[in-house]
């Protein structure tokens, strides 16, 4: 519970997060009658929390097949768990941060895609998915909370319910709205297993996602197949009865995970549609540095200094967000080195040729390994760097994702020079 607490009290304005202590007696209040409300012979669907959950959709799925005997339930398992060993990150400090060293073997779940006939969708955070017997799977249901602390059980009445005779396929999970990391990671995969678990998009009558319109969301939908016409945005006021609810499982969530399977889709997926433009784009830099200028959070206060630097030694400095999908993968593509702040940028490292050379700079108080985990699965020379400030002893972990950072330029040049690059 205490690393969700943490990543919850993360996710925080430092307004908000100095009335923690009032959330959280509201909340308990909440939980409190959403459990009076749950002992309620009447489900969800008219008031209260649903009665219980389930951690795992094959679990439930497998209970409900035995006890009940019911028919076009369907699990179609797509990937087994996996350990992946990754390489290890590199650092002028010589230490390993103890977030990289946990995860040097990391575990990727299993992945499926599930059919529940009657089944319900929620469409608040990351979307939730209810069986007919009123059960919340949380595996398919990822909250800020786990178990019998997941939000839904906050709820003292659900919106009202919408019947809907068709194919609903569930495509939204947590932060995904404007986030281009979550989006390319958490959503798009999705769409990758419902083909692989031979689910025909054709057959699909609506797509339930998170989205808000941005262009990256509607072209990479688009690069995929799924018409615009088809797509039904989620909201916390979404709530519906599908006559068939197709889900896909997680894919990273909370645990971050980035396995090479959704790295090689996003790849091809990227790569592929952006082939004329790579061609067009000899000139590309090979050489970049990933500005956050325009972000309104965790920007570099010595961002000038540095750039004048970087330029002096060879760099271009790019901004992701003022350009497409389509410019950034070529871009990426092309890349020799590239130095960033953490950020959701990163992501485009899919796209680079083996032995790129990443050097990510992150806040002493905020550490995600993400990217390094996709330059593990893409053989990606991975360097990190952090900005000045006093580091939290190990295993606390304050993900603080708002603090901007001051990166000293002396380490930065000690770092490229580690990277074997040519600096004066």
């Amino acid at each position: 519970m205490k690393g969700y607490l943490f990543q919850a009290r993360g996710k925080l304005k430092p307004f908000w997060n100095r009335l923690w202590p009032v959330r959280e007696l509201f909340r308990k209040l909440r939980l409190n009658t959403g459990g009076l409300l749950q002992k309620l012979p009447v489900s969800s669907e008219a008031i209260g929390p649903p009665k219980g959950f389930c951690p795992s959709t094959k679990q439930w799925i497998e209970s409900r097949q035995l006890q009940v005997g019911e028919t076009g339930l369907r699990f179609f398992e797509i990937h087994p768990d996996s350990i992946i060993d990754r390489q290890p990150p590199k650092s002028i400090s010589g230490e390993l941060h103890w977030k990289f060293a946990k995860d040097l073997v990391h575990t990727s779940p299993e992945t499926f895609v599930a059919v529940i006939p009657a089944g319900r969708y929620w469409g608040y955070y990351g979307g939730n998915v209810i069986t007919p017997d009123d059960i919340l799977l949380e595996d398919v249901s990822k909250g800020i909370r786990p178990g019998a602390e997941h939000e839904i059980f906050l709820q003292i009445k659900l919106p009202r319910m919408d019947s809907y005779d068709g194919t609903v396929a569930v495509l939204s999970a947590p932060e995904c709205e404007r986030n281009y990391f979550h989006w390319m990671f958490d959503v798009l995969p999705k769409i990758q297993l419902l083909v692989e678990g031979g689910i025909a998009l054709d057959e699909i009558d609506l797509f339930a996602t998170n989205m808000s319109g941005l262009a990256f969301q509607l072209d990479t939908l688009a690069y995929l197949g799924v018409p615009a016409d088809k797509l039904l945005r989620a909201t916390r006021r979404l709530h519906l009865k599908a006559r068939r609810l197709v889900v896909p499982s997680a894919t990273i969530n909370s645990s971050f995970d980035t396995p090479s399977w959704i790295c090689d889709f996003l790849r091809d997926l990227l790569t592929g549609a952006a082939g004329k433009l790579m061609q067009a784009r000899t000139s590309s830099p090979e050489l970049i540095y990933i500005s956050r200028r325009n972000s309104a959070y965790r920007r570099v206060v010595n961002e000038s200094e540095l750039v004048d630097l970087l330029e002096r030694w060879g760099f271009c400095t790019i901004v992701p967000e003022q350009m497409s999908v389509l410019e950034q993968a070529a871009v990426f593509a092309r890349a020799k080195v590239i130095v960033a702040v953490h950020g959701a940028g990163l992501t485009n490292l899919v796209c680079c040729k083996p032995s790129t050379k990443v050097i990510e700079l992150f806040s002493p108080n905020f550490v995600q390994t993400n990217y390094w985990g996709i330059s593990s699965a893409m053989d990606l020379e991975y360097f990190y760097l952090f900005g000045e400030g006093n580091h939290p002893p190990a295993p606390e972990d304050p993900l603080n994702r708002y603090d901007d950072l001051r990166i000293d330029p002396n380490q930065l040049k000690d770092t490229l020079r580690f990277a074997e690059l040519k600096v004066d």
